[in-house]
């Protein structure tokens, strides 16, 4: 079978004519400046971005209910997968983060969540329900719609062969770039290297028709961060240290395979049959197994989980040096956003602010009872990487293998798999 996925992954590469990945700060930047412009009621003042020379820090501004809901992702692909669903927005309960002090003034992000009953309609879409889609000759009956970006469309379908709902995702390729093409040709490359992990959702199959590229893929339940969403007031120490030790064995199974995923967030943590995958591999890198890190031309992810050295340059080449610890960086802010309630630059609103202040102010650690999990937090938002630790170490930490943790976990894990 994946022999069978990387010839048909190589006839595609030829088809489409694929383009290196470039720069994407211009781009970015006039976003940015777009985003400004629109909202006159921010008043932010203009700066440009360098790869070399960091832009001052302004006096930074409480970001109000919005830390998920506009967050801009910086990569080569915008259009997010919505296998399990995470784009409409939902606000955050008004309980307290179970380890922050109650007298504290919480900030309350919004998360993204899915309602395709609410957001999305079938009468603009490719398909309406009912109607086959045949992928290679397999057909698969239109239940629902349950996404759509600029560039694509997610469908929920049902398999008489396989006998299960799955997923099809449809790219119309005459609406994307050459770096967007690019994007999509990465993803299903890795997708395809880490099919036998067990950590990715699975990818079926796939076809070029035209212009629209078709994959079949498996479907998930929810992704992460709706579950932190609806399940905000049940977030207690076993929620915390069962879905780390879940999230570290995920990406310890993608190091494992020299890939660093690089825009690591809770909406790219998908609930499959009880079981976290990993989805939306646009702009990851797999790493030369004599190498500890690869270069990469521009700044990648999105702002409020990208680690320092993903956005500040090294200054030897103009690049930015990525490495599978650039990935803990990611993990850590979403440990951070269980534990306090918000993630850990969350305050500064704008990105280009937000990602200088990652590259220059210290992270504030609040005092918790849990001595060993304010450890684990330090440890993976140390913003030196050497000093980070890997993922492995991280799985050996106390905070997961003391006697009490491994009781708490094996007693609720079925609760937590229940979603």
């Amino acid at each position: 079978m994946a022999s069978e996925i990387r010839y048909k992954l190589r006839i595609l590469a030829e088809k489409l004519s694929k383009k290196s990945i470039s720069s994407l700060e211009n781009d970015l930047i006039r976003r940015i400046e777009r985003e400004n412009e629109s909202n006159s009621a921010t008043n932010f003042p203009s700066t440009s971005l360098s790869k070399t020379n960091l832009f001052p820090i302004e006096t930074p501004s409480i970001e109000s209910n919005n830390c998920f809901e506009t967050e801009i992702t910086i990569k080569a692909s915008p259009v997010q997968n919505h296998i399990g669903g995470q784009n409409a927005p939902a606000a955050i309960g008004d309980s307290s983060p179970p380890h922050c002090s109650s007298s504290q003034a919480q900030i309350k992000p919004v998360l993204p969540c899915f309602s395709n009953t609410d957001i999305y309609s079938n009468r603009d879409s490719l398909f309406l329900n009912g109607d086959i889609i045949e992928v290679n000759g397999d057909k698969v009956k239109v239940i629902d719609l349950l996404g759509r970006g600029g560039s694509s469309e997610v469908y929920e379908v049902i398999s008489e062969k396989k006998k299960k709902c799955l997923a099809v995702k449809i790219v119309f390729l005459s609406k994307a770039d050459d770096e967007m093409r690019s994007a999509y040709m990465n993803e299903i490359k890795i997708l395809t290297d880490l099919q036998n992990s067990g950590c990715v959702v699975h990818l079926y199959d796939y076809e070029l028709k035209g212009d629209n590229l078709f994959m079949v893929m498996e479907k998930g339940d929810v992704d992460l961060a709706k579950v932190l969403k609806d399940r905000r007031a049940q977030i207690d120490d076993p929620f915390v240290r069962f879905y780390w030790s879940e999230m570290l064995k995920c990406v310890a199974a993608m190091h494992g395979k020299g890939i660093v995923h690089l825009d690591l967030k809770p909406a790219n943590f998908l609930l499959v049959g009880g079981n976290l995958k990993l989805i939306d591999f646009g702009i990851a890198s797999s790493i030369p197994s004599n190498k500890t890190s690869v270069m990469r031309e521009s700044q990648m992810g999105t702002p409020s989980y990208m680690a320092p050295e993903a956005i500040f340059s090294d200054g030897s080449n103009g690049g930015f040096k990525i490495q599978k610890k650039s990935d803990v960086w990611s993990l850590g802010c979403i440990l951070y956003y269980m534990v306090y309630g918000r993630t850990p630059y969350q305050k500064w609103a704008n990105p280009l602010q937000k990602m200088a202040a990652i590259v220059r102010e210290p992270v504030e650690f609040e005092d918790i009872p849990d001595k060993e999990l304010l450890d684990v937090l330090r440890r993976c938002l140390n913003k030196d990487p050497s000093l980070r630790w890997s993922v492995e170490e991280l799985q050996k930490h106390p905070y997961l293998t003391s006697k009490s943790s491994l009781i708490w976990i094996a007693i609720k894990v079925s609760r937590f798999r229940a979603v």
